[in-house]
């Protein structure tokens, strides 16, 4: 099994989310997560989006594309908008 992930660490929300004051529970997520594939014979390539090629000979393909961030708008009490 081959696992291809674009970032620099397994976990894609969950390293955004450990960085927020008060979620660090989730750094053992990510740690988990790190782990596991090691342990259990998973070829992990970060940092790699898979192409074509790259897929090429596998039997079966999981895809699993994950979320971008997205910026909240909010209004403020003096009608700002952020």
């Amino acid at each position: 099994m081959t696992l291809f992930d674009a970032g620099d660490v397994i976990g894609g929300q969950f390293d955004l989310a450990r960085r927020i004051p008060g979620k660090e529970e989730f750094a053992e997520t990510i740690r988990y997560y790190t782990r596991m594939p090691d342990k259990h014979g998973v070829d992990v390539r970060l940092r790699t989006r898979a192409t074509v090629d790259d897929l090429t000979g596998f039997d079966e393909v999981v895809l699993a594309t994950g979320v971008s961030p997205r910026r909240l708008s909010r209004q403020t009490t003096t009608g700002h908008r952020h």
